[in-house]
């Protein structure tokens, strides 16, 4: 009987968080970083994740994988404050219809064109005295594909 109800619970809690309709926002789920390697998991129509682990700081060429990508996903890239702008690289992401890059100067969001078949990244540079990066990135409501990287390095 035991094993019984711990199925029935696990089925339970996925039905909550997979199977409810997704009309609101969240934290995004992350897994321990390894070797440079997130996995993020969204469970939301509107999720966000703040990117500011220790464990990634001094990673060469980190990387996140959306585990299936569903509805948006936004990822604010905090880095300690060096008093000097930089450069945020984005390499090419699969599976999206859209994503959007926040000027919180102007308070616009800018449309990201990848290169369809390119593997060079898409940089953007920040404003001298901040420390934060916003991106969005939708990958519609239903399902396509069992996920995505998004690669991204910083550049002086």
């Amino acid at each position: 009987m035991l094993h019984f109800s711990i199925g029935i619970s696990f089925i339970v809690l996925i039905s909550v968080v997979y199977g409810s309709t997704t009309n609101d926002s969240c934290q995004a789920g992350w897994s321990k970083p390894i070797d440079c390697h997130i996995t993020v998991g969204t469970a939301c129509k509107d999720a966000t994740f703040h990117l500011n682990l220790p464990e990634m700081k001094d990673c060469e060429k980190p990387e996140i994988f959306w585990d299936a990508p569903t509805n948006n996903l936004t990822i604010v890239f905090e880095r300690e404050m060096s008093g000097k702008p930089y450069n945020l690289c984005i390499e090419p992401v699969f599976c999206l219809k859209n994503a959007w890059y926040h000027d919180e100067w102007t308070g616009r969001q800018i449309r990201i064109s990848f290169l369809t078949g390119s593997d060079k990244p898409t940089c953007f540079r920040n404003r001298k005295g901040t420390n934060t990066m916003k991106f969005t990135f939708d990958a519609g409501s239903e399902w396509q594909c069992y996920g995505t990287f998004i690669r991204y390095s910083y550049k002086n």
